[in-house]
């Protein structure tokens, strides 16, 4: 997660469908799913959190 007001990963079903759609069927056919915040800074990029991962579709989605 590069946004660091971001409190978890999902995929925007609104803007990229077959992304989401794409990651869905990862997560259900076992691939595990990691968000974790990362921490810019002069020297590099490191790693922070793990985030939740919110897969969920929403009930917007497809309108």
């Amino acid at each position: 997660m590069n946004r660091p007001e971001g409190q978890a990963l999902a995929p925007a079903w609104d803007i990229d469908p077959a992304y989401a759609e794409r990651l869905c069927a990862a997560a259900s056919a076992g691939v595990e799913i990691i968000a974790l915040r990362m921490l810019h800074r002069p020297e590099g990029i490191d790693t922070a959190e793990q985030l939740p991962v919110d897969l969920t579709l929403p009930a917007s989605a497809g309108e």
